[in-house]
């Protein structure tokens, strides 16, 4: 379990309707205390410049430089600021998983705190995430349950944030506006599907619900590798975009 994952807010608070929140930007940082300042006044102005009401989502990972005590200082006069704060170093993919817990927005932008990403391209990042997690106006992400962050924190992460990221995205195809739980998780990790072997598969639901819930990961997979693209994932599939788009509507995917 990752310790100290209470966000404090910024002087003003968040809206009074916390559902109403559109963007979350979630970004750990360690020891970025060149980057703070500019990283947040740039990002806190492109937000302001957009429709709606959004947050910052900072994960401190037990920063020994003077991090903390900018995140503090923001603290008070960025109302759309939240700081989670770790109480050790605990690596860039937890501390983003606590970033993403601690997150309300209907649609989440991860970014870097270096500055390498450019928080001018939060507007295109946002189009790109909503169209390929096809999430309607007003739709929370998937609530993550304690039990499939500690299943993140279990998986040794080879291709780092990226890997990371294709995973969350996968589990919001197929569990949107629903709560992940553990089993969820490890149905998707790689690493825990390939060392799972066929004796020990055990059958706990009625054959077509168990073969839905497989092609329904194979979708998900496709069009995470598509880029949202039904076309494309349909290619993978090795079928026509026609039956792609009746599959996905049979078995409950959103494609608009």
């Amino acid at each position: 379990m990752i310790e100290g994952v209470a966000a404090r807010q910024g002087i003003g608070g968040a809206p009074a309707v916390i559902d109403r929140i559109g963007i979350s930007v979630v970004t750990p940082m360690n020891n970025e205390q060149e980057c703070v300042e500019e990283f947040l006044r740039r990002t806190d102005a492109v937000l302001a410049s957009m429709p709606g009401d959004h947050e910052i989502v900072i994960v401190d990972d037990g920063s020994t430089d003077r991090t903390p005590a900018l995140l503090d200082a923001a603290l008070t006069h960025m109302r759309r600021l939240r700081v989670v704060t770790l109480a050790r170093n605990v690596g860039q993919c937890s501390a983003l998983m606590a970033g993403l817990q601690a997150s309300r927005g209907s649609t989440v932008v991860v970014m870097d705190g270096d500055l390498q990403n450019a928080p001018e391209d939060i507007p295109a990042l946002v189009t790109h995430f909503t169209a390929l997690l096809r999430v309607r106006s007003g739709q929370r992400m998937p609530h993550w349950s304690p039990e499939s962050l500690s299943a993140f924190h279990g998986y040794r992460w080879p291709g780092n944030v990226r890997e990371l990221q294709n995973i969350v995205e996968r589990l919001a195809i197929l569990h949107g506006g629903e709560t992940v739980t553990a089993a969820h998780v490890t149905r998707v990790l790689p690493e825990a599907v390939m060392r799972v072997p066929a004796t020990q598969i055990v059958l706990d639901r009625p054959l077509s619900d168990a073969l839905d819930a497989y092609e329904k990961l194979l979708i998900a997979h496709a069009m995470v590798g598509a880029d949202g693209n039904i076309a494309e994932a349909a290619r993978r599939l090795q079928t026509d975009r026609p039956n792609l788009y009746r599959r996905m509507k049979r078995l409950g995917i959103e494609t608009s």
